[in-house]
């Protein structure tokens, strides 16, 4: 009895050790069957496409700070996109979105999310504000809300970084590791200049420790004085009125030892020369037509600078405002500020004092009149409204409508003139 007891135990354990294998080898190929399910399950919760809007700002905003609510939604676009996402930017709606706007916008565009923000300066510290909304229960609404503060709004990418690992921490959890290491951004021209109205485009190249190029890699574009030259997302600058501007290029997803940003001084310029033939009538009782022509000088014998008042210290002597006030104006004279005309109009001759606001190849000037004649002389007021009809480049065309009004002693005389001709860049 106790011999057919052993035996039965021993095949009880033999057994029981044949259904342990077999289970094991169950387990195994259902987690197998179920690895596939999972991995779609964490593609489900993965947006495909992200719409941003342009961020808003506070009143309290710093002016120069103003660029950066729509250069903050470039760069998050550009950070997606390295992650595999479709982002578009869409500048129809407010920052400050309602849930049921993003529910339009998630159904127009087919997204996975929509992420609005708003920027605020607290004592010297800029506050990003970013919310992101998505489906929930078959719902729009708000999923998560992130706020990041910095001190240097001028790196956009550690700051895009911050705000969309908050927003998506499970999701983009990788966002922060980099695919290469840096050695050298390296920016292309490093100098330039263009002409008011004129294009060009920039090369980047963000280079290994072998110094060959890392491929795949994504950039972001800066300019310094927006009101001088804008830059977009392709690297394209377009310069809009004379003046000096820095560009900066940073690179997307890639660490290293090397800087992520690379910088070039960008001049822009405006015509030095220009020639003008049209035809301008007067009035003053009658009128009087005729054909007319001129040319306009812009003397630039130094940096091209917008001027602005010297602040001379209370130690200042005579001499030394004397030299603050002679260098103020030097640089309205010799800096593309101010320009001197010349025209010939029914037989007279009338000098300009000009100065020019230019917005691409548009432009406004205004200046005052000095007439010479027998009698005397007379004084009056310019109004010049023109653009290129062509793209800048060493020569443009303009076309430019002047209104001049003449304060002559027997009384006041209209000049209307329709001109054309060329302008001439260094």
């Amino acid at each position: 009895m106790r011999r057919s007891g052993l035996a039965a135990g021993a095949k009880n354990n033999g057994v029981l050790d044949t259904w342990g294998v077999g289970w094991a080898e169950v387990f195994l190929l259902r987690l197998i069957a179920l690895a596939p399910l999972l991995f779609l399950l964490a593609l489900a919760t993965r947006p495909s496409s992200v719409v941003i809007l342009p961020f808003t700002a506070t009143p309290s905003l710093d002016s120069s700070l103003a660029p950066l609510k729509q250069l903050l939604p470039q760069a998050l676009a550009a950070l997606l996109e390295t992650q595999g996402l479709t982002a578009k930017i869409v500048s129809t709606l407010p920052g400050s979105l309602a849930p049921a706007q993003a529910s339009g916008l998630i159904e127009a565009h087919r997204a996975g999310a929509v992420i609005a923000g708003q920027l605020s300066e607290i004592q010297g510290t800029l506050v990003v504000t970013a919310r992101r909304y998505g489906l929930v229960d078959g719902r729009v609404e708000r999923v998560r809300l992130a706020v990041a503060t910095t001190g240097t709004p001028s790196n956009l990418l550690s700051l895009g970084t911050r705000v969309l690992l908050s927003l998506f921490p499970h999701q983009l959890s990788s966002l922060a590791r980099s695919q290469e290491s840096l050695a050298q951004l390296v920016l292309e021209p490093g100098v330039l200049s263009l002409p008011v109205g004129g294009a060009a485009s920039l090369t980047v190249l963000a280079l290994n420790g072998s110094g060959q190029p890392i491929p795949g890699v994504r950039f972001v574009y800066q300019s310094s004085n927006p009101s001088v030259a804008t830059v977009d997302g392709s690297g394209v600058v377009r310069a809009l009125s004379p003046g000096r501007t820095a560009l900066s290029a940073s690179v997307i997803g890639v660490s290293g030892g090397g800087s992520g940003t690379a910088t070039a001084q960008l001049t822009v310029l405006p015509p030095y020369l220009g020639l003008r033939l049209g035809y301008a009538g007067s009035f003053s009782g009658v009128f009087r037509g005729g054909l007319g022509f001129g040319l306009i000088l812009t003397p630039i014998t130094g940096p091209v600078t917008v001027p602005s008042l010297p602040t001379p210290s209370t130690s200042s002597t005579g001499s030394s405002l004397f030299s603050l006030v002679g260098s103020f104006f030097g640089s309205i004279l010799s800096g593309g500020n101010l320009s001197l005309g010349l025209s010939f109009l029914d037989g007279t001759t009338t000098l300009a004092l000009l100065t020019y606001q230019w917005s691409g190849s548009g432009y406004l000037g205004t200046g005052v009149l000095y007439q010479p004649d027998g009698s005397g002389a007379t004084y009056g007021l310019r109004l010049s409204l023109g653009g290129d009809l062509t793209s800048p480049g060493r020569a443009s065309l303009p076309l430019e409508v002047d209104a001049n009004v003449l304060f002559r002693a027997q009384g006041p005389e209209v000049q209307i003139g329709l001109m054309t001709g060329l302008n001439l860049f260094q």
